[in-house]
């Protein structure tokens, strides 16, 4: 059943203002919104460059977000969960997941923008769904209704800018073992860019570094692992992924304070330097190049994969072959929070760029665990010091 939350709807409500217009007016703006249809997926969406954002080349981060929901359902099965989105715009992305995932079958939209709540309505209806509720609320009145009304089981955070002040709202309106996903657009401040706002926002300081993505995927879950431990929650990191402006890091939640101190204890440094060299080891000068050390943290330096989930998420992955390459290289990345550059050691060595799988098996031979990462197709994760990832250019 479609329905829309009727308390935001005052006099003095831009939405009522656009009623007032008479029937004539809004029979002509629900034949504007059916003009516009798109198809992603399997779902027809209503998007308006001038009022709903709709990032068209955002359909793969979608893809991902059904994928990863469904297979977080299958995870811990349950067939029958609750979900919600205070940023919806087109509704895309809970329509998806009710029209082409599984394990979903309430679902809370919401937008403050009136004509975006009027286009889901629209969307919702020609799609054929049930089990809607729509509302149009800011959102931060949203997040604190799920926590009075009840908390939901999965939650998608995807404003623009920084997620960061919607973290303690947002996991305070999820369940116990619920699923939340948190995105940030702000890459020019996690790219350390603007190390001042790095640290305001974050708490994080470092310069740029070989890693990069990795590090800002880091980032994001220091800061949401930081939040959480002020309430007594720990969000646990279960899948990470950055793709063009996005970085998306998603999260089992567990009301457990001793869990949240563990991760806390995983906030550590990350020391590098610009000859490739990275560890996890104290040191103030590269005992490589002899230069002064770039420290990056504190940041979570922990697990950031759930492989039980990475596995169903493979499973269900076939029809996305983008996916299934992302997820399948996941499942495999060694367990570190850095990888090797081979572009920028290839540039330091005057060398052609090698093939990454060349350096991995070389490496593995030589006797050190090694494997491609998720986060830069010409990355190599791996145990050897830097000076015998550059000897491997050499074979």
């Amino acid at each position: 059943m479609t329905t829309l939350a009727r308390a935001p709807f005052y006099p003095t409500s831009h939405f009522v203002k656009r009623l007032e217009f008479g029937c004539a007016s809004f029979l002509n703006l629900a034949r504007i919104i059916s003009s516009m249809e798109t198809l992603e997926g399997l779902t027809k969406i209503y998007p308006d460059g001038k009022n709903i954002f709709y990032n068209s080349r955002g359909k793969f981060v979608r893809d991902m977000f059904v994928i990863l929901f469904s297979a977080y359902a299958e995870y811990i099965g349950k067939n029958d969960m609750k979900f919600a989105e205070p940023f919806s715009a087109t509704g895309v992305k809970g329509m998806r997941l009710a029209k082409e995932g599984h394990g979903f079958s309430n679902f809370i939209l919401n937008d403050i923008d009136s004509f975006a709540v009027k286009s889901i309505l629209h969307g919702i209806e020609e799609n054929n769904l049930g089990g809607f509720e729509v509302n149009n609320l800011d959102a931060f009145s949203f997040l604190d209704k799920l926590k009075t009304l009840g908390r939901v089981d999965a939650l998608d955070i995807d404003p623009f800018g920084s997620a960061a002040p919607y973290i303690q709202p947002s996991l305070r309106s999820v369940k116990d073992k619920g699923f939340v996903a948190f995105t940030f657009t702000d890459t020019p401040v996690l790219g350390t860019v603007h190390n001042d706002a790095l640290v305001k926002r974050y708490h994080v300081k470092s310069n740029k570094v070989y890693f990069l993505k990795e590090l800002q995927a880091r980032i994001a879950a220091s800061i949401v692992i930081s939040e959480g431990s002020v309430i007594n929650v720990a969000p646990v990191p279960f899948f990470a992924h950055v793709f063009e402006h996005y970085v998306r890091v998603y999260f089992q939640v567990r009301a457990s304070p001793s869990l949240s101190l563990d991760l806390m204890n995983k906030l550590s440094y990350i020391y590098s330097s610009e000859c490739g060299y990275a560890s996890l080891e104290k040191t103030d000068v590269c005992p490589y190049c002899g230069k002064r050390i770039n420290v990056s943290g504190p940041v979570y330096t922990g697990k950031l994969f759930s492989n039980e989930l990475i596995r169903i998420a493979v499973k269900n992955a076939v029809a996305c072959k983008p996916c299934y390459k992302l997820f399948h290289t996941a499942l495999n990345e060694i367990d570190l929070p850095y990888y090797y550059e081979l572009s920028r050691l290839a540039n330091i060595l005057k060398m052609q760029v090698p093939s990454a799988l060349k350096i991995i098996g070389l490496l593995n031979r030589f006797g050190y665990e090694s494997s491609p990462t998720s986060f830069s197709y010409s990355g190599v994760k791996t145990r050897a010091p830097v000076s015998v990832v550059k000897s491997a250019f050499y074979f």
